[in-house]
């Protein structure tokens, strides 16, 4: 993609604009010729089966690993081809995982305020966005907890709040509820899009559940085999039958139309 290419597309409002995407692991091709258009404020699901190249892709727009072919443009910049790659803290994203990780020393409250510490913020702005944090993701007056002392819901929550506490312009979340039961999946289902479209956060979202990816996202890509086999709009398509449906992975032709 050129400059001029780059700049029309931050012009027409796209945050985050991946092109033709390979990467190579040894002598197999775990991302195939992806390209990817994510608008601001958009929360992108990425659906597909374990294997299929969600986690790799999500690592190459944090910057954690780095394309073996194209290029990844946020906001006008061009953060990663084969020949250089942005690091992750200059690409101002937020991180969510399976595991939370949360520092299991540190109070609730000293987690989330870490990445702002390594700003060199004052601290009395450090204190008031953490507090407000907290409150957003229903976790305001816990902040003096540790996190072996949360539950997992309370984990996850946590999770997001590191994620979001700095306003980054992207945040990626990679399987975020899982081994979470039932009822709190459902919930937080409802709570996380609510937060980051609060926030105003461009997000992506990977999973192998077809209910969370539906519940989730304004626009659900599906993969296998290191491609995207169809783009669609989550709100064209009708959500699975139940909340909390055990077929978490059905025949990938029937899930979304493509766009």
């Amino acid at each position: 993609m050129t400059s001029i290419e780059s700049s029309t597309a931050a012009a027409q409002g796209v945050a985050v604009q991946a092109r033709q995407l390979k990467r190579i692991h040894g002598e197999r091709a775990v991302l195939q010729d992806i390209s990817l258009q994510i608008a601001p404020g958009e929360v992108l699901a990425l659906l597909g089966p374990s294997g299929c190249g969600k986690t790799t892709l999500l690592k190459i727009l944090a910057g954690l690993e780095q394309p073996s072919r194209g290029e990844v443009w946020m906001g006008g910049q061009c953060v990663a081809s084969a020949s250089q790659s942005l690091p992750p803290e200059r690409r101002e994203l937020g991180l969510v995982l399976q595991d939370h990780a949360l520092w299991p020393h540190m109070s609730l409250q000293a987690n989330v305020a870490f990445a702002l510490e390594m700003r060199g913020l004052p601290r009395a702005q450090i204190h008031e966005r953490v507090q407000q944090t907290l409150g957003l993701v229903g976790l305001q007056g816990m902040g003096e907890r540790l996190p072996g002392s949360l539950s997992g819901g309370q984990q996850q929550r946590a999770a997001l709040a590191c994620a979001v506490v700095e306003r980054p312009r992207l945040v990626l979340l990679d399987e975020p509820l899982s081994g979470l039961d039932c009822n709190l999946r459902e919930r937080l289902c409802e709570e996380i899009p609510r937060l980051l479209r609060s926030l105003g956060c461009t997000a992506v979202y990977a999973t192998q559940d077809r209910q969370q990816a539906f519940a989730v996202a304004d626009r659900v890509v599906v993969m296998e085999h290191g491609r995207i086999l169809q783009p669609g709009s989550a709100r064209d398509q009708p959500p699975a039958p139940t909340p909390c449906e055990a077929d978490r992975w059905p025949m990938a032709g029937h899930l979304c139309s493509a766009a």
